[in-house]
């Protein structure tokens, strides 16, 4: 690797996390750890004690003391390599994204081979994410990959799908283009078959997913980024809305918060989108009887239900 500063960087995270515990280490050995010589090794080091500020932030300066048969480094942190988030990694494919869009074309190549990467990444972190019931609604990591996948490698596939005004749970094939999360809420967006155009599928009321032999070809028109504006869908099935109205006395707090106006008469009539009724319950209550559910009907009659019990 070119002596570049990018290089000596990876060089000091490499060494720091293996080594941070304050005890003295053979100099060969740490610089054979790493992949590096001695001389390098000595000359990062060197580098890393000769700064005369902290580094900005909250980080503290690192001890180091290096002789010439023993090295230490002493932190509080930094003891274990960084280990990233799922939204950092849905960060850092949007970045991604957008940068692949704009490169020349025998460039997006490469982009593309870390967008894979960065893909299987988030298929490790998914079911953490899931279990730790950080998501709007429960889905079921196996349909979840399951579903990616086939996108991936463009299959068609068998869904056990129940919208929100099926009965019960119906089969629809469909093309999968891929997956986007908005409104706390996972989709699977498709070309299905049965509905002969574009959907948005609630991964929580998919009951099964099974990938076909078929194959498809994705249009050439289509960019799965298009498909949310704001954290919202653009189109397609979307989750049931909860409707508030905010009297005057709080809607101002309300609409500096989602970034609107109030309406002429000081109050504020707000969406959201309803994944979990006892969520929108508690939420309404907060602010007792200066909010007021106007839709769904059905919760609205829960939240009454609700202040009766509390009454009793």
């Amino acid at each position: 690797m070119p002596d570049t500063a990018l290089a000596q960087l990876l060089r000091l995270l490499s060494v720091i996390p293996l080594f941070a515990d304050g005890e003295e280490h053979p100099v060969d050995a740490v610089a054979g750890r790493v992949g590096t010589d001695r001389d390098t090794l000595v000359a990062d080091l060197k580098l890393l004690m000769e700064r005369d500020l902290d580094p900005p932030g909250w980080v503290e300066r690192i001890g180091c003391t290096i002789d010439d048969e023993q090295v230490s480094v002493n932190t509080r942190y930094f003891l274990r390599p960084l280990r990233v988030t799922l939204p950092q990694v849905a960060a850092l494919e949007l970045g991604l994204a957008l940068l692949e869009r704009e490169r020349p074309r025998e460039e997006r190549a490469g982009i593309a081979r870390v967008r894979e990467a960065l893909a299987q990444v988030r298929v490790r972190l998914e079911p953490e994410v899931l279990e730790s019931g950080a998501l709007g609604a429960a889905v079921d990591p196996a349909i979840l990959a399951t579903v990616r996948r086939a996108a991936h490698e463009r299959h068609k596939v068998r869904l056990t799908y129940q919208g929100s005004g099926d009965a019960a749970p119906v089969a629809r094939t469909a093309c999968p283009y891929g997956l986007v999360f908005a409104e706390r809420m996972w989709y699977l967006v498709a070309h299905c078959e049965r509905g002969e155009g574009l959907r948005f599928f609630r991964v929580d009321r998919i009951h099964a997913a099974e990938p076909l032999a078929a194959t498809f070809a994705e249009p050439a028109d289509f960019s799965l980024e298009d498909q949310v504006r704001d954290g919202r869908l653009f189109s397609g099935e979307a989750a049931s809305r909860l409707r508030v109205r905010f009297s005057p006395a709080v809607a101002r707090w309300i609409a500096e918060r989602e970034g609107r106006q109030p309406e002429a008469d000081g109050s504020l009539t707000v969406e959201y989108p309803l994944a979990d009724p006892e969520w929108a319950i508690r939420h309404v209550l907060q602010y007792g009887p200066e909010a007021r559910v106007l839709e769904p009907a059905w919760l609205v009659e829960r939240v009454r239900e609700r202040l009766r019990a509390m009454q009793a």
